[in-house]
């Protein structure tokens, strides 16, 4: 691991010494990567030490038949992996920021079919997925990758690059779904990608991208 005595506490100091030192002669061990909050610079006191062990072909296989798979990569070629999985895909940037902007177009429109059937349960999804996407389109014009949804909206806050207000719209949305609401954020990011709603045709991409995934690998364990 790398120098981490400005940016630990003691305690997890400690801690990841201990890690380090009860992995150096494991020669199943390829490399030992610190993960999570403390890793991603939002760490408290209290929090836990989340780590990677990236482990041999070998080790991998042996962990899989034993159903002790927690906290394994399987990669033989672990120190290029790990470059390409740190670069942003800059060649896919406006592939990505229209599936994004049809996901956000698809999830107002759920809203909007909440509101008028007055299902509560699909207004909490709507609008998880709405500020979702939203923050993909400004996390992706960016060129910053997705830290997933525990500190989604540091991160996103924390980019040069986002609609005037926008920290504001969705904090406004998330205390208060509404339609209203969703549309002036949807409003304010197509405004900041500068694109026009009329050119996304959202239907189609969201049946690509949502409904006939299956066709090319395993359904998500969400649509199960």
């Amino acid at each position: 691991m790398a120098d981490l005595s400005g940016r630990l506490a003691p305690h997890h100091l400690a801690a990841v010494d201990g890690v380090v030192a009860r992995y150096a002669e494991d020669g199943a061990c390829v490399a030992l990567l610190l993960v999570g909050s403390l890793a991603h610079g939002h760490g408290r006191p209290e929090s836990d030490l989340d780590v990677v062990l990236v482990a041999t072909e070998e080790a991998f296989e042996l962990r899989r038949s034993e159903g002790r798979l927690a906290f394994v990569i399987r990669d033989p070629t672990i120190g290029a992996s790990l470059q390409r999985a740190a670069r942003f895909p800059s060649e896919r940037r406006a592939e990505r920021e229209r599936r994004f902007l049809c996901q956000l177009l698809a999830w107002n429109w759920y809203l909007e079919q909440a509101e008028e059937h007055a299902n509560a349960y699909l207004t909490i999804v709507a609008t998880h997925k709405l500020v979702l996407f939203a923050c993909r389109v400004v996390l992706n014009a960016n060129e910053a990758l997705f830290p997933y949804h525990k500190w989604l909206l540091q991160e996103t806050e924390r980019v040069p690059r986002q609609p005037d207000g926008f920290v504001e719209r969705i904090s406004e949305l998330l205390a208060r779904p509404s339609v209203d609401a969703a549309r002036r954020l949807k409003d304010a990011v197509l405004a900041f990608a500068g694109v026009r709603e009329a050119t996304l045709e959202w239907p189609n991409q969201i049946l690509v991208d949502s409904e006939l995934n299956w066709l090319e690998h395993e359904a998500p364990v969400d649509d199960l």
